[in-house]
């Protein structure tokens, strides 16, 4: 439990590129069997579920939303700057979870420029290197 708080429970501190990487795909890999389990039980034989499992679906995205988002204040801390990234990072992934149709054939225009827009900023933060030494958020990951 302790692992879980101090690298997914907390926006202090600094988060270079491939431990970010790594605690994001573990990140997606719980919610993705989590899903899957709920799918798999409760889907009828045309992998239909209930609106309550709809909505319990959604709860769980919505619910995973708030490690990533101290993730990625830890990462963009890396390349000195503040929050306000990792929270239009997780606004914008907010919308596609809440309010976007889970078949993309159903999709906007809107809700297609968003989703580009998130996969851009998400593969900036990912790939933007950490400042050199220590920032005003901490010392340098790579050195310790």
């Amino acid at each position: 439990m302790e692992y879980f708080q101090k690298n997914f429970l907390t926006a202090e501190g600094r988060l270079n590129r491939w431990k970010y990487f790594k605690l994001v795909l573990i990140l997606g890999v719980i919610q993705l069997a989590m899903l899957l389990t709920i799918e798999l039980i409760f889907s009828d034989e045309w992998g239909n579920v209930s609106p309550f499992i709809e909505n319990l679906i959604t709860v769980i995205s919505v619910a995973v939303l708030l490690p990533y988002y101290f993730l990625t204040v830890q990462r963009v801390h890396d390349f000195n700057q503040d929050d306000t990234l990792a929270k239009f990072d997780a606004a914008i992934s907010f919308y596609l979870i809440v309010f976007t149709p889970e078949e993309p054939l159903l999709w906007s225009t809107q809700d297609f420029i968003i989703c580009f827009v998130g996969a851009v900023l998400s593969l900036y933060i990912l790939f933007k290197p950490g400042t050199r030494g220590d920032n005003q958020y901490g010392a340098d990951p790579l050195e310790g």
